[in-house]
């Protein structure tokens, strides 16, 4: 409790002033005081602590008095703290809820019949356990063993595979952005031959889809010395007949969800801008293109949006997560916990929510159930910060369960072989050890490799059961 403190003044009919102090409280006059009439006396309660997920409290002003015993009226309010929260203030006991992490401070007034009142606070401090700190976990040892070599050597590259064939597309040559390229090459599982490609332009951080025998290679940015480029191009390679061809999205874009559900491709959200400048907004634009018809629509997310994920279950497809600010260019991000989510056999757009906002997840879905792994939970200019929060949605009865990484991680990839996810290595900390989370049994483990992995140069992929990784020039397969 911090009791406030100040002087009433009563004024008597016979015209003599006389001040009477109150030890804690602060007690104060209405104009026209009652004869004989002593101020109340608030008392809020002892300050209090929760964690979350618990979010209310329970207030109690009933320890406050009145010398004549004619309070009237009780009333609550928030004085400081976070902006989430929700309180009725008509009685001497209340309910504060939808806190948040942070220190709430509230205050208490009451008033007797004759208008003296006095008030007095109360803290509120809302934490957050960490329910993922100090994971021990049975390690088991993962072989990396040598498949290929790539025509050239670089990051930031794209795999994706349709049909018989493997297709590492675009990347960077040296790291700094600098170099892109245009470079795919492309490994023919069956025949166990290589061979190249050139993308439509150069360029990194694509994202790739596959519908049929379609790859498509959307978007995407290069970053020169002296120039920045966003494009909307989308170079669609059909493995059946080993042919490309090129289309464009309505807006030129980075850092979009690629999805598909039925015969549809979705391009969802991303930073984009203007050509030969940097990304300068969110976006919320959703091109689709639809393989059955050959033909491209749009639509529009509920909120624009930036490193988002996208899953399929069933007829639908969900868009979850993504910064509703430009995070990586600007001091300004804004995680997001939105999902959007389209059905196919409809056509409806609706709108859920995950536990926590995330950006740049690692997500992917078995059976029923969707899976949300890590990503960025942060403010750009206060509080960046990597999460070790799994959420597991079973969308059948819209409940989620919780899990841990065993570290903090983002930018990192969630791949199934036999109902078995793999968390590549991403951002976090250790780069050489993987969650592994086998979804039949209910069972966490840690992979461990012989050597680190760099984020920004690695990537993989499942084809028939086998996992590929690359990084730089080399290819591997993965075995655990």
């Amino acid at each position: 409790m911090k009791p406030l403190l100040k002087f009433t003044i009563c004024i008597f009919l016979s015209g003599v002033s006389a001040f009477i102090s109150c030890k804690k409280e602060k007690i104060v006059d209405s104009e026209t005081v009652l004869t004989n009439n002593h101020a109340p006396v608030a008392r809020a309660g002892a300050d209090q602590t929760i964690s979350l997920p618990i979010n209310s409290v329970n207030l109690d002003g009933s320890a406050s008095t009145d010398p004549e015993n004619n309070i009237t009226t009780y009333l609550w309010t928030k004085i400081s703290g976070p902006s989430s929260f929700n309180i009725y203030s008509g009685s001497n006991k209340t309910q504060a809820t939808n806190l948040v992490q942070g220190v709430y401070s509230f205050e208490l007034k009451v008033t007797d019949a004759g208008g003296l009142f006095s008030m007095d606070t109360v803290d509120v401090a809302v934490s957050v356990v960490n329910p993922c700190e100090d994971i021990v976990r049975t390690q088991i040892s993962a072989q990396l063993i040598p498949f290929g070599t790539l025509s050239l050597s670089r990051t930031g590259m794209t795999i994706a595979s349709a049909g018989s064939k493997i297709l590492f597309a675009g990347g960077d040559v040296d790291g700094e952005g600098y170099a892109e390229l245009a470079r795919v090459d492309i490994y023919d599982v069956i025949a166990q031959t290589w061979s190249t490609a050139e993308l439509s332009v150069p360029r990194v951080n694509i994202a790739a889809a596959t519908v049929g025998n379609k790859i498509f290679f959307a978007g995407g940015h290069t970053v020169g010395q002296n120039n920045w480029d966003l494009f909307s191009n989308v170079d669609i390679y059909d493995a059946s007949t080993n042919t490309w061809s090129t289309a464009h999205l309505s807006e030129r874009r980075m850092d979009l969800a690629i999805g598909v559900v039925g015969n549809k491709v979705f391009f969802a959200g991303g930073l984009g801008g203007p050509g030969n400048s940097p990304p300068s907004n969110v976006s919320k634009k959703v091109d689709i293109y639809d393989n059955s018809t050959n033909s491209w629509s749009t639509a529009m997310l509920s909120e624009g949006r930036a490193c988002l994920s996208a899953v399929t279950i069933g007829n639908r497809i969900y868009f979850a997560g993504g910064n509703k600010a430009n995070g990586i260019y600007t001091v300004s991000c804004t995680p997001s916990n939105r999902v959007d989510v389209y059905d196919n056999l409809t056509g409806a757009w609706s709108v859920t929510y995950m536990n926590e906002s995330e950006s740049y997840q690692a997500a992917t879905a078995i059976g029923d159930k969707i899976i949300w792994a890590g990503g960025l939970n942060y403010d750009c200019k206060t509080n960046y910060q990597l999460s070790s929060k799994v959420e597991i949605r079973d969308v059948i009865t819209q409940t989620s369960s919780n899990a841990c990484l065993f570290q903090p991680n983002d930018r990192f990839k969630a791949i199934v072989k036999n109902n078995i996810i793999a968390f590549f290595t991403g951002e976090g900390a250790i780069k050489n050890k993987f969650d592994i989370y086998d979804i039949k049994n209910n069972q966490w483990s840690i992979g461990t490799l012989s050597q680190n992995f760099n984020q920004v140069a690695t990537a993989i992929t499942v084809v028939n059961n086998t996992i590929y990784v690359a990084e730089w020039d080399k290819v591997w397969t993965l075995e655990f």
